[in-house]
């Protein structure tokens, strides 16, 4: 797992860093920093929480407004 991760910042963060890309930067760290965390969890057996009540919540209204249900 670690090597993977390792391969993708070396794969993307020369390009960034050379084209000056400072706020695609940050957005690519913080992202990969929030899926080596949740990688860890996934190899460690941490209870991880659940998505989909989150996803649901976000959703609903757009069903019930298109009456979709």
């Amino acid at each position: 797992m670690l090597l993977g991760f390792v391969a993708v910042i070396l794969l993307e963060v020369p390009m960034l860093v050379i084209e000056g890309r400072k706020r695609e930067l940050r957005a690519f760290w913080a992202l990969l920093a929030l899926s080596f965390l949740f990688s860890l969890g996934m190899v460690q057996r941490w209870p991880m929480p659940n998505p989909t009540p989150v996803i649901e919540a976000i959703f609903r209204p757009v069903v019930d407004a298109l009456g979709l249900k």
